[in-house]
């Protein structure tokens, strides 16, 4: 299949998981494909992988300027940017509420929501000068399904990620830009 050729990705948390088998999906689909990570190791060898349509970039997507940066060089790299997967984010201790650390709770939300934010606003001038494209946002498949006790924090910011899809899809629609919240499923029937 080509379905992306000629199209350029941005993946942040690329570097593993559900990132790194979507950096791989995209190549497969004939995309170019720029693979962000805060390990720029893990990055690196994912675009080893898919040889020369893939770039690595280190980038800690809680620095609106690393994500400025990101945006910047895959841009640089390619030539455009149509579609940012923003895949980045973290689970968090399992803590009940009571006993969480207010410490842990603020990184949880800020890696989760703020580095969302710092790629989705580094991104979008860069999507409007292609003349549209997509933000696909990675969310949680149980952030609002089910409760797991002592995941507030991540369940909180996944549920979030829905809000923001929302908003940006409606914000951004008069540029051609879709916004999407991808929520991956998982073993649980719901």
């Amino acid at each position: 299949m080509t379905r992306f050729s000629g199209k350029v990705t941005l993946i942040t948390g690329g570097g593993g998981g559900l990132g790194r088998a979507s950096a791989l999906r995209f190549a497969e689909e004939k995309a170019s494909v720029a693979i962000a990570d805060v390990d720029l190791e893990r990055a690196q060898a994912g675009a080893a992988e898919i040889g020369s349509k893939a770039i690595a970039i280190r980038a800690d997507v809680t620095s609106i300027e690393d994500c400025e940066a990101m945006v910047k060089t895959a841009r640089d790299s390619f030539g455009r940017l149509d579609i940012i997967l923003a895949n980045a984010g973290v689970g968090g201790e399992k803590v009940e509420f009571v006993d969480l650390p207010i410490d842990e709770w603020d990184r949880v939300i800020g890696v989760n929501l703020r580095s969302l934010a710092h790629t989705c606003k580094a991104a979008a001038p860069a999507l409007i000068d292609a003349g549209g494209g997509l933000m696909a946002l990675m969310g949680s498949s149980t952030g609002g399904w089910d409760t797991i006790l002592g995941s507030g924090p991540q369940m909180t910011s996944q549920e979030a990620v829905k809000a923001v899809a929302r908003d940006l899809a409606l914000e951004l629609a008069r540029y051609r830009i879709r916004d999407n919240a991808v929520c991956p499923s998982s073993s649980k029937q719901h």
